[in-house]
């Protein structure tokens, strides 16, 4: 049991120690390309200062983006609306019908030299029609929807926020044809954009950290309204910050320890740190606990575990609220809740096979000759 218990332990560090040797540090070259999830929309974990403009001939345009720095010290919406004009107007004859609800979405690097585009239209409304004067005509009833990704920079401090910058542009018009209309009429822009700018720089001068992500700007213009310019809110706000930073993990199952089955327990509270792809990093408290019963069901032991936690999961999981499918590792102290002044030293790795359902095992021990002083384990647990 000891030997096995030592084992299992050199195996577990040598394997971390080699994923560590392993690792291949960030890229902080600006040409490289945005990963696949942030080429044509922007990381959940950026949407945080949000601006929506209404437009001529019932356009709206939503800007999203993070930190106050990421504007920059001028707005820049007249260039981006011109760059994603040119690709629109040069993709528009593309589309197969004129009544289809049609999306372009543009990604610009940060040099703006190779600009990635992809498009599409929603033909499921073909059957709609007008009739007019004895005609049939088509009926087109959604709107059209240009969106602009733009890659700012890429941050390398503070680390835990590191990686690439964004800012999302998403108009929404009629037509696609609004766009150049609008590029047309410079005087919209650097009216709108100046008021943007003036807002921004007033938040940082107010803000103690302007650049603290609990800040939440949100700006609300419609030119059809005595001041135009109206800040919805500007003031620390918790709750979308905990929403983007703090994560549950639930987990109900059986663990297998010195040949007996006993119901398993498993919660954490995790901190999710700032990641890029499928995959969400995330640091955490971990708590488990399951219990050993004699032959006439009375409680001989009752286990409990606090460990930190780290490790990835992939949130595939909609409406939960909860972590989806998690792999971790964690590190703590184990103790039976009967002899409490009995403390091991506990650690357990844990695999997410999907997203209902994950597997691990783990070691304790005090190193002590007692032979209730080490355990090995095993677990399968259902994620609620």
């Amino acid at each position: 049991m000891r030997s096995g218990l030592y084992f299992l332990l050199c195996l577990v560090l040598a394997c971390t120690c080699s994923y560590a040797q392993n690792r291949t540090p960030l890229s902080t070259d600006e040409d490289r390309p945005a990963p696949a999830p942030q080429l044509f929309n922007l990381n959940p974990l950026q949407e945080n200062h949000h601006f929506h403009i209404k437009l001529p001939n019932d356009g709206l345009l939503d800007i999203d983006f993070q930190r106050l720095s990421d504007w920059g010290d001028q707005n820049r919406l007249l260039d981006m609306a011109t760059i994603a004009n040119t690709q629109v107007q040069q993709l528009k004859d593309s589309f197969r019908q004129g009544y289809t609800a049609k999306l372009i979405a543009i990604n610009i690097p940060i040099r703006e030299d190779i600009i990635s585009v992809s498009y599409g239209e929603d033909v499921s409304k073909k059957n709609q029609l007008a009739y007019r004067n004895g005609n049939y005509y088509e009926l087109k009833t959604d709107f059209d929807t240009v969106r602009i990704i733009r890659n700012v920079g890429i941050r390398q401090k503070p680390g835990i926020d590191s990686g690439l910058v964004q800012i999302r542009y998403n108009f929404v018009l009629k037509d696609l044809d609004d766009l150049d209309k609008l590029v047309h009429n410079a005087a919209l822009f650097d009216h709108i954009g100046r008021e943007i700018d003036r807002a921004i720089a007033d938040k940082r001068k107010a803000w103690r950290r302007p650049d603290a992500s609990y800040y939440q700007l949100l700006l609300d213009y419609d030119p059809d309204k005595p001041e135009p310019m109206e800040v919805v809110s500007d003031r620390k706000i918790w709750s979308p910050f905990i929403q983007k930073k703090i994560g549950l993990y639930l987990s109900l199952g059986a663990v297998l320890y010195q040949s007996t089955v006993s119901p398993y327990f498993d919660y954490t509270l995790a901190y999710l740190l700032p990641s890029h792809g499928r995959s969400q990093r995330f640091v955490g408290l971990n708590f488990t606990s399951f219990a050993r019963f004699n032959s006439d069901m009375s409680l001989r032991r009752n286990y409990t575990a606090l460990n930190v936690e780290f490790g990835v999961f992939s949130a595939g999981r909609g409406g939960t609220g909860l972590l989806g499918q998690k792999t971790a590792l964690a590190y703590g102290i184990m103790f039976d809740a009967q002899h409490s002044d009995k403390l091991m030293f506990n650690m357990s790795l844990s695999f997410g096979l999907t997203s209902y359902m994950s597997f691990g095992f783990g070691a304790a021990s005090n190193f002590t000759k007692d032979p209730e002083s080490s355990l090995l384990m095993m677990n399968l647990k259902f994620n609620l």
